[in-house]
């Protein structure tokens, strides 16, 4: 183990929300941090495996709150950039492969605010991070920037992951005016259109503010086995555990 040399041009330095792996062992990361008073948040890279780690972009202030993850995209040889969170921050934008071209693709909603993706080709599958609207799963056309809104989802996304042929991802318990459950939940497809609710775990007693929010997370990154793997966090008969599981039938 040895620290990582970042290059910063001010003193304030936000940690990660993902780290993201791209071409030629390139490493990515935005800041992430919530407070509204953030004047910048700065992209950075590192070309030698993660020992120096420079500025490759900065978004002004007010243009993003912050970070949430970068995807990487063959077809397009661009990465998918994720951003939250409030008012016009939210939005999903392509950056190329070289870092030196960037474009907004959607912008400014919150049905465009999130924190993995899956990619289906010609389009990216995803559900909603939001305490300020009704979740649900999203498709946005590559070609066309369109977004849809598919099955309803129980509370806001933070995790996701590919198990085999099966995409699966969770809800957190994140209570606001429009987010009412008490359950964290696992929800599971084969098509990104079909999504069935395997799995339910309630939220412990335990103040969120102090004691995180419920969650049953995932893993990042991609298994080619059909085995679910997750852990509990702040939810009852599932906390400070891992469990892999295996599903008899999802269509």
């Amino acid at each position: 183990m040895q620290r990582s040399h970042v290059d910063v041009s001010k003193k304030f330095l936000a940690p990660p929300m993902s780290i993201t792996v791209g071409p030629n062992d390139r490493i990515l990361w935005g800041e992430y941090d919530s407070r509204a008073k953030r004047r910048i948040v700065r992209l950075f890279v590192s070309n030698d495996g993660g020992k120096n780690y420079d500025v490759a972009r900065v978004f002004e202030t007010g243009e993003i709150l912050h970070i949430h993850n970068l995807v990487f995209d063959p077809a397009l040889n661009k990465y998918w950039l994720l951003a939250g969170d409030h008012w016009d921050e939210p939005g999903i934008g392509l950056l190329d492969a070289d870092l030196k071209g960037f474009e907004w693709v959607v912008k400014g909603k919150q049905s465009y605010r999130a924190v993995e993706v899956f990619d289906f080709g010609d389009r990216l599958v995803y559900g909603m991070d939001s305490e300020r609207e009704p979740n649900a799963v999203m498709t946005l056309d590559k070609a066309t920037g369109r977004v849809e809104r598919g099955a309803e989802i129980d509370g806001s996304c933070i995790y996701a992951c590919r198990f085999g042929g099966l995409y699966v991802l969770s809800t957190t318990v994140e209570p606001s005016k429009v987010n009412h459950s008490r359950f964290a939940s696992i929800w599971v497809s084969r098509d990104g259109d079909r999504w069935t609710r395997v799995l339910q775990a309630e939220k412990d007693r335990w103040d969120a503010r102090y004691f995180q929010y419920g969650s049953l997370v995932l893993p990042r990154g991609r298994s080619d086995e059909e085995q679910i793997i997750f852990s509990g966090q702040a939810v009852r008969g599932f906390d400070g555990r891992v469990f892999v599981g295996t599903l008899d039938c999802v269509q």
